[in-house]
């Protein structure tokens, strides 16, 4: 089958015809050309051989010859001139199938009984047929176009064969191979046979897919465009180029009050616009259709509107110019904005409020996001940690941590916020800006979105440095007092129970003699005498947190008398050490309760001597110093740290509270402080660990001598 219908589509259809015809010219071409040559020959060749043959008979056979030759010669130039002249027809009939072929539309043909003949490749691939070839000898029922698409091709097939006349511009919807719908927009026209007879129909269709898409699209646009209009929550109003208005919506209606037959073909400035911005508006229209340009235009603005009753009012307005058909008209969508003024009001208030009340407040108030970066911080965090607001905004919290720290309360909160959960009163340590730590106490509640999504959090932080050093502080003279109650029962266990059972034992033997009673008696004596200035002590710094102050007698006395009520006891306490004495200006005299400053003496040189090693050096050095004397006594012993050193002053603190060995209360350095000061004086301490100790002191010189109690 499909041999004589491309033998019939070759030579009758799509410019098959045209092939022929040019066959034909070349044929008529190739003959005149011969015949032309051919009488040339003839009229030239018979008398260019007479001039050459005079003998008939070579004349003859001469004229033979010519007469091969111009067969000969006749034959290859014909056949020259044929093969020429075909392979241009050829060439110009192929040249008219490859344009079919690749026109970007789609072309087929059919004889009578709706056979396809051919089509090119694009046809082809829409009908899912692969190569062009195999469309021949196929009806549309063998395609892929579902049934009812089928016989409506076919019914317009046979409209067109039938009538003879073209039938153009026929919308019809096909399968593609894809699987998707197509719409085409299709032409017939008749083919005809040499005779003139009707022998098929050639069509030629175009992809309207997207187009019918993008015009439902539209359509579908349109209808929002309207919907919205007629939805709209701002006023919608048109106006042509002379400010006459030709559009209302039913919220301009609501918001000024007019409705719609009432104010359509005024001027715009006679309804909505109070008389003293009438001009403006009128100029600057004039301006516009002059020059173009409009300052307002296509800006979304704040100005005073008139409503029907008489009263102004606030709107943002905007204005949008379209030009139509060399003229101007313009939209203009206005919203009434009274409440958002009175809002934007009572919001400045409230802020204002807020503002005013978060900077006079104690607490540092902060908003994080979810992410705990902060996005507000009030100014009191300049008080708490020395930071600008804006140092910190953008910072996490845990930024302004210790690193330990950071981890820490970073953990806690990754917790609370997984459970969206508020939190109260969390410790937390900061670094100040300087560099020293600071205790806060965090309070924060989380926030959400009209979703319910976590936003962030919203809280207070509060200094509690202060409020963590005296609850230290407490606990620290907690602790001192027990070791205090501690280390007095144990200071007065030990003399009570050798007075006890040297009493004792005195009572329970009448036979000893004079030598040993007295002995006894004097270990009972020494004991006594330790007891009893432990009691001093205690009463001393009794008198000290009651506010009573120390009573003192000041009188002036040599500097070599004090250190010389010194002697008895360094006699006792020093035989064990080396040590070394050196006053300058020995006679000075200096207003002093000779008691008190002895008390003074005994306990930092017995303090040098109890924390020195036996046989190393002590030394105690006067000299003038201004109108004080000072007097420092130097150990070399085993020293004290710098937090010892800053604490050795304070009541019941005992630089080595693991030496049992050593006797004392913790209350002789601060009893030693307040008598130095009360004679007006200062005292002071510098101590390396293991280089020793040096303790200082100062007491007013060149006195009037003057008796007073204090």
């Amino acid at each position: 089958m499909q041999e004589p219908f491309q033998n019939r589509v070759s030579s009758e259809v799509l410019g098959k015809k045209q092939v022929l015809s040019n066959v034909q010219k070349a044929s008529i071409k190739g003959a005149i050309i011969y015949a032309l040559v051919a009488g040339a020959w003839i009229l030239f060749s018979d008398r260019v051989l007479l001039w050459f043959f005079d003998d008939p008979i070579l004349l003859t056979q001469a004229q033979t010859v010519k007469g091969w030759l111009f067969v000969g010669a006749s034959a290859l130039l014909l056949a020259w001139l044929m093969r020429h002249y075909i392979r241009q027809a050829y060439r110009e009939g192929a040249l008219l199938e490859e344009v079919i072929s690749h026109i970007p539309i789609y072309v087929f043909w059919k004889d009578r009984e709706g056979r396809y003949l051919n089509c090119n490749q694009r046809f082809a691939s829409v009908a899912g047929v692969g190569n062009r070839e195999n469309i021949v000898g196929k009806t549309d029922y063998e395609l892929l176009w579902r049934r009812e698409d089928a016989e409506l091709i076919r019914r317009n097939d046979f409209s067109v064969m039938t009538s003879g006349r073209p039938l153009l511009d026929v919308e019809e919807t096909h399968l593609q191979a894809d699987g998707g719908t197509a719409t085409f927009l299709t032409s017939r026209v008749p083919l005809k046979g040499e005779s003139g007879e009707v022998i098929g129909v050639l069509g030629i269709c175009s992809d309207i897919t997207r187009r019918k898409r993008e015009e439902e699209e539209l359509r579908e646009s349109r209808d929002r465009a309207q919907a919205n209009l007629d939805a709209a929550l701002d006023a919608i109003i048109e106006m042509d180029g002379k400010g006459i208005i030709s559009g209302w919506n039913s919220r301009a209606a609501e918001i000024f009050g007019w409705p719609a037959e009432k104010v359509v073909g005024r001027r715009l400035s006679e309804t909505i616009m109070p008389d003293r911005f009438r001009p403006a508006h009128e100029e600057g229209l004039r301006h516009f259709l002059g020059t173009g340009e409009g300052p307002i235009l296509n800006r979304r603005i704040e100005v005073t509107a008139l409503h029907r009753d008489g009263h102004e009012f606030p709107i943002k307005l905007a204005v949008a110019p379209i030009r139509r058909r060399g003229s101007y008209r313009f939209i203009a969508f206005i919203e009434d904005i009274t409440h958002h003024k009175q809002a934007e009001k009572a919001l400045r208030e409230s802020r204002k409020l807020f503002r005013d009340l978060v900077e006079r407040i104690n607490d540092w108030v902060w908003e994080i996001d979810r992410n705990a970066v902060y996005t507000y911080v009030s100014p009191r965090v300049r008080n708490l940690l020395g930071y600008k607001p804006k140092e910190v905004i953008g910072k996490t919290p845990f930024d302004l941590m210790p690193e330990p720290e950071a981890k820490r309360v970073e953990a806690f909160f990754r917790e609370q916020k997984e459970k969206s959960q508020a939190f109260e009163a969390l410790e937390n340590t900061n670094l100040h800006k300087d560099g020293r730590l600071v205790a806060l106490e965090t309070s924060g509640a989380p926030f959400f979105d009209e979703d319910g999504t976590l936003l962030g959090y919203r809280g207070v932080n509060r200094d509690i440095t202060e409020r963590k050093r005296v609850e230290e502080a407490l606990r620290e003279s907690d602790r001192m007092k027990t070791a205090f109650v501690r280390t007095v029962a144990h200071e007065f266990r030990a003399p009570l129970t050798s007075i006890q059972e040297f009493s004792e034992f005195l009572l329970s033997r009448e036979d000893l003699h004079g030598e040993q009673r007295r002995e006894l008696l004097g270990t009972i004596h020494e004991r006594s005498a330790a007891l009893g200035r432990a009691v001093s002590d205690i009463l001393d710094i009794t008198r000290i947190e009651e506010g009573q102050g120390l009573p003192l007698i000041q009188e002036p006395c040599p500097v070599k008398e004090l250190f010389d009520r010194l002697g008895p006891f360094l006699e006792t306490k020093a035989s064990r050490h080396r040590l070394e004495i050196t006053l300058a200006e020995e006679d000075a005299r200096v207003l002093v309760d000779e008691a008190r400053i002895g008390q003074v003496l005994e306990n930092i040189v017995g303090n040098a001597l109890k924390y020195s090693a036996e046989e190393s050096l002590v030394q105690i050095r006067g000299e003038p110093e201004g109108d004080f004397y000072r007097v420092t006594v130097t150990d070399h012993g085993i020293g004290m740290t710098a937090e010892q050193v800053d604490r050795i002053f304070d009541k019941f603190y005992r630089a080595d509270e693991t030496c049992a060995t050593v006797a004392g209360v913790g209350l002789g350095m601060s009893i030693v402080k307040n008598i130095v000061e009360a004679h007006g004086g200062r005292i002071w301490v510098k101590s390396e660990p293991c280089r020793g100790t040096t303790v200082g002191f100062t007491l007013l010189r060149n006195a009037a001598g003057q008796n007073r109690e204090g």
